[in-house]
C-alpha cells in the first residue's frame, strides 16, 4: 500500500523534472507607455482635420493598441526596419513551402506572412495604470528580445507621430467664425469646472448638517440616542410584563397606530424632532430661542398624541378596567417614542456615514477637480494659439507648438532579461506532487474498496453464518508474497512499466519543447536605431 501512494509521487516528480530539462528558457521584454489622450487633437481641431473619433476609455485604448501592433502594416514595417525579412532561416523556410504547397505565391508574401504569425505571436500588450500600457516581447534570445521589444515601441511612436503630423497639416484657412467655436468650447470648460465646484460645496456642506467642525457633537448625540433608545426598550418590556400580568395580554396597538390624526401627529412629531437635532449640530439647540420653541413645540404634539392615544383606548377598550386603561395609554405612548428615536438615531447614523464618506471621497474629488482645471488651462491655450494664427501656415506652427502631437512617451524603457519567464520549473514540480499524491490517494482508494479478502475470524462467521472451528497460521513460502519467484516478477512489472512512463513522458517533454523552440527561434536582428534614426 506504501508503494502505491509513493511511486506515482516519485514516478511524477522525476519525469516533471526531468522533462523541465528539455524546455527551452523564454525571456521577456517589456516597455512601458503612456498615452495620456488617444485622439490626436481636441474635438474642434479633429472637426476641422477630420481625423474624427471621441475620447476612448483605458480598455478602449489597450484594445486599439494591441490592433495596431498586430497590424500587416506595422509588422511588416518592422519586419523591414530589423531585417528579418533578409533572414536566411526565414528566407529558406519560405522557399520550401513555395516549392511543396503555394507554388502560385511569391516569396515575399510568404517570407512576410510567416513573419507576421510569429511577432503577432509574441507581442503582449497589457495595462500598466490609468493611461499606461504594458508592450512585452518573448524570445528565446534575451538580447534579441531586448532589442526587438524597444523597436517595437519607438517605432509605433514614430509612425503615430507621422500620422499626427499629417492630421496637423490638413488645418487650413481658419477664420474669426471658426475661431469663436474654440472660445465657445473654452466656455464650456469653465463652465463644467464652476458647476463641478458648485456640486461639491452642495454635496459636502449644505445637504449634510455634519462637518468636520461638528462631528464631535454628532457623536456624542449619537451615543446619547443610543442611551435613551436602551431606555426606552427598557420602559417598553416593563410595560408589556405588566400588562400581561394585570390583563393576561399585550392589546394590539396598530389598530391606534393607523388612525389618521395620530399618523399626523407622529409625521409633525418626527418632523419637530428632526428640526432640534439639525439646530442640536448647528449649535442652536439647548438654551436657544429657537431650540427652546422648538421644544416647546415637541411638548405640545406630544400632549395632543396621549390625549388622542387615551380617547381611542377609552373607545376600542371599554371592557377593561378603568384602572389599567393610564398603563396601556403609557405602553402605547412609549410605542411611538421609541419608533420616534429610532428614526432620529437612523438619521443622525446616515448624516454621519454620508460625512465618512465624503471625507473618503475628497481626494477623488479633488483629483477630478484638477483635471478639469488642466483641461480649462490647455483649452485656453489651444484658443490663444489659435487666436495668434489664423492662416493654415501660422496654425500649423501653433499647433506643433503646444505638442499635440507628442501624446505618446516611453515611461520605462525596454530592459535586458536576467531570467526567463518560462519554464516555471518550481510550478510545474508542485503540479507534479499534486498529481502524483492525488493518483496513489486514488490508487490506495480504489485498492481498499475493491478488496474483497477475509481479513479476521469475525469477517469469515458473518459472511458465511458458519462458526470457525480452527485457524492455521500464515506460512511464508517460497513463491508467495514478495518472497522468491513473485518478489522478482513484481519488481520486474515495477521497474518496466516506470521506465516505459518515464522513457514516454520524456520523450513527449522532448517533443514538445522542440516544437516550443522553434516557435520561438530568434531572428538575426540589425541595428534598428540608425534604420528610424531614433536616439535615447
Amino acid at each position: 500500500k506504501k508503494l502505491i501512494v509513493l511511486m506515482p509521487l516519485v514516478f511524477s516528480v522525476a519525469v516533471a523534472w526531468t522533462g523541465t530539462r528539455f524546455l527551452p528558457p523564454v525571456y521577456q521584454s517589456s516597455v512601458v507607455l503612456r498615452i495620456e489622450n488617444p485622439n490626436l487633437m481636441n474635438r474642434d481641431v479633429e472637426r476641422l482635420v477630420q481625423t474624427g473619433g471621441q475620447r476612448m476609455h483605458d480598455n478602449e485604448m489597450r484594445a486599439q493598441l494591441a490592433s495596431d501592433l498586430a497590424s500587416s502594416g506595422f509588422l511588416d514595417q518592422l519586419a523591414r526596419t530589423l531585417g528579418f525579412d533578409r533572414d536566411p532561416a526565414v528566407v529558406l523556410q519560405a522557399e520550401i513551402a513555395q516549392a511543396n504547397t503555394y507554388p502560385d505565391v511569391s516569396l515575399e508574401e510568404l517570407v512576410f506572412k510567416r513573419l507576421r504569425a510569429m511577432l503577432r505571436s509574441r507581442i503582449n500588450v497589457e495595462q500598466a495604470g490609468p493611461s499606461l500600457f504594458e508592450i512585452s516581447y518573448l524570445d528565446a534570445n534575451p538580447e534579441a528580445c531586448h532589442i526587438i521589444a524597444d523597436a517595437v515601441s519607438r517605432l509605433y511612436i514614430e509612425e503615430q507621430q507621422k500620422m499626427q503630423t499629417r492630421g496637423i497639416q490638413q488645418v487650413s484657412d481658419f477664420s474669426d467664425e471658426q475661431l469663436a467655436v474654440y472660445r465657445e468650447r473654452l466656455n464650456r470648460s469653465e463652465t463644467e469646472m464652476e458647476e463641478f465646484q458648485q456640486r461639491i460645496s452642495k454635496t459636502i456642506v449644505e445637504s449634510n448638517p455634519v462637518t468636520e467642525a461638528n462631528i464631535g457633537v454628532a457623536r456624542s448625540l449619537k451615543r446619547q440616542l443610543e442611551v435613551k433608545l436602551a431606555d426606552l426598550d427598557h420602559v417598553v418590556e416593563n410595560l408589556e410584563s405588566r400588562l400581561e400580568s394585570h390583563i393576561g395580554s399585550v392589546p394590539d396597538s396598530s389598530r391606534i397606530l393607523q388612525d389618521r390624526s395620530v399618523r399626523n401627529l407622529r409625521n409633525d412629531l418626527l418632523a419637530n424632532v428632526n428640526s432640534e437635532l439639525l439646530l442640536e449640530l448647528r449649535g442652536g439647540g439647548g438654551t436657544s430661542t429657537a431650540g427652546l420653541t422648538r421644544q416647546q413645540d415637541i411638548i405640545e404634539i406630544q400632549q395632543d398624541l396621549l390625549n388622542r392615544i387615551r380617547d381611542m383606548i377609552r373607545e376600542q377598550y371599554p371592557d377593561i378596567n378603568r384602572d389599567y386603561r393610564p398603563l396601556i395609554d403609557e405602553y402605547v405612548y412609549q410605542v411611538i417614542q421609541r419608533a420616534t428615536h429610532r428614526q432620529k438615531l437612523a438619521k443622525l447614523s446616515g448624516y454621519i456615514a454620508t460625512f465618512r464618506r465624503n471625507v473618503d471621497l475628497a481626494p477623488q474629488l479633488n483629483t477630478e477637480l484638477q483635471r478639469l482645471k488642466a483641461e480649462v488651462d490647455q483649452d485656453r491655450v489651444l484658443y490663444e494659439q489659435f487666436l495668434r494664427a489664423k492662416t493654415s501656415t501660422s496654425i500649423t506652427e501653433a499647433a506643433q507648438a503646444t505638442d499635440l502631437a507628442t501624446n505618446i512617451a516611453i515611461v520605462e524603457q525596454a530592459s535586458y532579461p536576467l531570467a526567463p519567464v518560462k519554464p516555471n520549473k518550481l510550478k510545474i514540480l508542485a503540479l507534479a506532487i499534486m498529481f502524483g499524491l492525488t493518483l496513489g490517494l486514488g490508487g490506495l482508494l480504489f485498492s481498499e474498496f475493491t478488496d474483497t479478502s477475509f481479513k479476521t475470524v469475525d469477517d469469515v462467521e458473518k459472511r458465511l453464518e458458519l462458526r470457525v472451528l480452527g485457524t492455521v497460521p500464515r506460512i511464508e513460502e517460497m513463491g508467495r508474497g514478495w518472497g522468491g519467484e513473485n518478489r522478482t516478477k513484481r519488481v520486474v512489472i515495477w521497474v518496466t512499466t516506470a521506465i516505459v512512463l518515464t522513457t514516454v513522458s520524456v520523450f513527449a517533454f522532448y517533443f514538445y519543447g522542440k516544437s516550443t523552440k522553434e516557435t520561438m527561434t530568434t531572428f538575426r536582428v540589425n541595428s534598428p536605431r540608425q534604420t528610424m534614426g531614433g536616439t535615447d
